[in-house]
């Protein structure tokens, strides 16, 4: 018996808690998710030869070159930029309908220095990766409200990749019970949840 079906009414379960709860980390990954895979500037700029030989679809470049999570990178045999990205959010007084809540996005992005400069643009691939990730999310509303960029510096990762670390800021409704119903942050947009 495998796992799936070892565990499969827990994993429905489970299933049933996300959509139940609205995660909002949930809900915003896969916003985030979404749009990165519906942007061609940004799958040309992640340079995976390997998939683009396969002709592979914008879904195969998630869990190869776009992560839902940071994570130290590897050094690698076959070097792949990656773009990672989580969600953050700050403390906030739970049971006040009046309160907002401060949501973070980062975005981490890291590039071998062998694949440093983008052949035909001439810019280096971090900050080009970094100027698309700007257009897709700063000044917009993709997640129900106005995302600004807060922060985006360069640097480097200790096994020697070249790197670029972004932050976004939104303010959003805090979620929380009021009168025993569980209230959900709205978010309506072009990537609905």
């Amino acid at each position: 018996m495998s796992r799936k079906d070892l565990y499969k009414e827990e994993i429905s379960n489970l299933r049933k808690l996300v959509e139940a709860t609205q995660s909002e980390n949930v809900q915003y990954k896969d916003i985030i998710k979404r749009v990165l895979l519906d942007s061609k500037e940004l799958l040309y700029a992640l340079n995976n030869t390997e998939l683009e030989a396969k002709h592979a679809t914008a879904a195969d470049y998630y869990m190869v070159n776009i992560l839902p999570y940071i994570t130290d990178p590897e050094v690698q045999h076959n070097v792949k930029t990656t773009i990672m990205y989580d969600t953050i959010h700050t403390t906030y007084v739970a049971y006040n309908p009046n309160t907002i809540k401060v949501q973070y996005i980062r975005f981490l992005i890291i590039v071998d220095p062998a694949d440093a400069i983008d052949l035909y643009t001439g810019i280096p691939r971090h900050d080009l990766i970094s100027a698309i990730i700007a257009k897709l999310f700063a000044g917009t509303n993709v997640f129900g409200c106005e995302c600004k960029q807060i922060d985006d510096k360069g640097g480097s990762t200790d096994s020697h990749y070249i790197s670029r670390d972004m932050w976004f800021e939104i303010h959003v409704p805090n979620n929380k019970v009021i009168d025993g119903t569980f209230m959900h942050n709205i978010v309506r947009n072009k990537y609905p949840t």
